[in-house]
């Protein structure tokens, strides 16, 4: 995390002051607080669409098997555009389809086995359903 940030009156602030504004005026708890002040962080890296949750599951998942922030929002981008397939002749969505693109999708990148797990898993879908679905 950077050590300063600026204001919105274009001054610098410490780290402990944001974090301090965040929790006063944000309503924050003190470690959602920290965690949003590295969305900031990854928001100035020029890393966009960041979330608390993201950025959770990605020190939860991505990071302890060594993926990239790049390739793990590039997943997440890639997860939040893709949409269930709809059968023609019912209309309705059919089961599974997204997660299925997306599981091909992530069975494309050059990763290990063991990071394809982690990115799957740090899409919040289940074991059960990694397992019967992952094409790897």
């Amino acid at each position: 995390m950077r050590a300063e940030y600026r204001s919105i009156f274009n001054e610098n602030i410490t780290l402990e002051d944001l974090q301090k504004a965040l929790i006063e005026f944000g309503g924050y708890t003190p470690e959602d607080a920290r965690t949003q002040i590295e969305v900031y962080d990854w928001e100035m890296e020029g890393i966009k669409n960041v979330t608390i949750t993201r950025v959770e599951r990605y020190h939860e998942f991505a990071e302890p098997a060594g993926i990239s922030k790049s390739v793990y929002m590039d997943v997440q981008r890639f997860s939040a555009d893709t949409k269930n397939d709809v059968d023609p002749d019912t209309g309705k969505s059919i089961n599974y389809s997204a997660m299925k693109k997306v599981m091909a999708y992530i069975d494309s990148l050059p990763l290990t086995e063991k990071q394809k797990d982690a990115m799957a898993y740090s899409l919040g879908w289940s074991k059960k359903n990694i397992e019967k679905y992952k094409p790897w």
